[in-house]
């Protein structure tokens, strides 16, 4: 009996007799959500950035804060560990402090390395300047990723400018740019609030992650976002009317007031480097099935 069964795995395996895709070996019952933040001389706002991820009315066994220091110059690392230390929620939170300055994408990348983020784990990007929007948006991502009829690898938007009150410029691609896959010719990039599966940003390969031979200086958001949606093709879903995020519109230190032009430049060198190809998902679907196989019969 347990041959005729494996044997009928193996036949549904094979011929994508099943249900919806799923890119991890095993299914948990919730998603696994790591929200990383990556801070630079935040002390301003790091209670209003820490506490909106803290307070997150979501299972805290399927979710874990990752606090990227980026070798500040005030007492941002400090006085973030003291803040998390009276919530008496160290337990939720793992504090990086880099020896040198990465910028915000040489952050992440460096984070999800150094901290073994697990590929099954779905990455939420918090700058450190801004927060999460209201207590209930990893319950809402969560119902994306888990019930959407198509399967999810990424998501963005929506975001309102905390100053302003002004809502943010997310949505879908049009059809067109869609249809051709042509985001590197779209003026708009998948903004605020960002999500992806931690295995589908390390396909990102490193030499468009960096610019002159160090880390993306800015547009990091774009040099990471730009391939993860054109090798998530129809697998990816915009936040349109509902917003899951807090922009900081008025952070002197955020790079359309730092320095336009670099933006600027580093943005054309970004769209100028090659597309990625759509995954196979339907090829990754059954090589999945196999794997879950194969830890049965061992």
């Amino acid at each position: 009996m347990k041959s005729f069964f494996l044997l009928l795995v193996l036949f549904c395996s094979i011929s994508g007799f099943s249900g919806e895709f799923n890119p991890l070996v095993t299914t948990p019952s919730k998603t696994k959500f790591a929200i990383m933040i990556a801070s630079y001389n935040n002390e301003k706002w790091l209670e209003w950035n820490l506490n909106s991820a803290l307070s997150q009315n979501y299972d805290p066994d399927y979710f874990h804060i990752y606090y990227l220091n980026d070798c500040s110059t005030d007492n941002t690392l400090q006085l973030a560990k003291e803040y998390v230390s009276q919530r008496g929620m160290d337990h939720m939170v793992t504090f990086v402090n880099n020896e040198v300055n990465l910028k915000p994408i040489g952050n992440y990348h460096n984070g999800v390395k150094v901290c073994n983020i697990p590929d099954d784990h779905v990455i939420v990007i918090l700058d450190g300047d801004d927060a999460l929007y209201g207590t209930n948006v990893l319950n809402y991502l969560n119902h994306i990723y888990r019930n959407s009829a198509r399967k999810i690898l990424l998501t963005y938007g929506q975001f309102r400018e905390k100053n302003s009150g002004r809502i943010g410029f997310c949505a879908p691609y049009p059809a067109e740019i869609e249809k051709f896959a042509r985001y590197r010719e779209y003026h708009h990039i998948p903004s605020h609030l960002r999500t992806y599966y931690c295995w589908l940003f390390k396909k990102i390969k490193i030499e468009d992650l960096t610019y002159n031979g160090v880390y993306l200086p800015m547009a990091g958001d774009m040099g990471s976002m730009i391939p993860m949606v054109e090798m998530a093709k129809g697998h990816f879903h915009c936040v349109e009317h509902k917003v899951l995020y807090y922009y900081n519109d008025n952070n002197p230190l955020s790079e359309h007031f730092v320095n336009k032009e670099l933006q600027q430049s580093v943005d054309r060198y970004v769209r100028s480097r090659e597309s990625y190809d759509p995954l196979d998902i339907k090829e990754k679907r059954k090589l999945d099935r196999l794997k879950k196989l194969r830890s049965w019969v061992k």
